[in-house]
């Protein structure tokens, strides 16, 4: 039987299948996404792409929308420094509880954990600066929806990050039928709100990037 492995960082969540199906969501058990710490991530999905695309700087309110266990919130969170926000989201509450803790221990101040999913954010009207997906476009069952809640959150000006995963790219990820190429998802995006292309970007070895700009 074909043994396939998925690292699914839309909430940061690794899910070990024995069959070339898997359900799209989010997993609660806290084994699994621990798992999320093996050292090959970093080398597919490297931190310092993501981070010069959202062009961060001290004081912003920055949404990490799909935040798993923090593994582009604690880098934001550098960023943006004391004086900013990052709004680490996720629907999981094993993935918020675990998330928690290390930002407890980390002693770190400014990563706020919520509930919530990208067509269900707790922030203001153009609260943001910015927003990321990371991994998280291909999970998406409403992106009309969820789509149209980034431009509600987003300042105007304010930029939004989008990275998944490329078709073809690797065995790790969702199944190739799941992936989007990036000319259609950048053309859903232009389309479901008020957002302009700024720039496309290489973002790793397995991923594309599209940074869109709130108009």
């Amino acid at each position: 039987m074909h043994r396939a492995v998925y690292l699914d960082t839309s909430s940061d969540l690794e899910v070990v299948s024995t069959e070339h199906e898997h359900g799209l969501g989010h997993w609660t058990d806290l084994e699994r996404l621990k798992r999320l710490d093996h050292p090959e991530r970093l080398a597919l999905m490297p931190h310092a792409p993501i981070l010069a695309a959202l062009d961060l700087d001290q004081g912003m309110h920055v949404a990490d929308i799909g935040a798993g266990l923090g593994y582009f919130a604690f880098p934001i969170s550098i960023a943006v420094r004391r004086e900013g926000r990052v709004f680490a989201v996720d629907p999981s509450p094993a993935a918020r509880e675990e998330l928690k803790r290390r930002v407890q221990s980390a002693k770190v101040h400014n990563i706020i954990v919520q509930d919530g999913t990208a067509a269900r954010v707790a922030l203001a009207d153009r609260s943001l600066d910015r927003v990321l997906w990371h991994a998280l476009f291909h999970e998406l069952p409403n992106l009309d929806q969820s789509v149209a809640e980034m431009a509600r959150v987003l300042k105007h000006g304010g930029l939004f990050v989008v990275a998944d995963w490329l078709p073809g790219a690797s065995e790790w990820g969702p199944h190739q039928e799941e992936r989007w190429p990036r000319s259609k998802a950048e053309k859903l995006v232009s389309q479901s709100g008020p957002f302009r292309t700024k720039e496309v970007f290489e973002p790793g070895p397995v991923t594309w990037g599209i940074v869109f700009e709130r108009v």
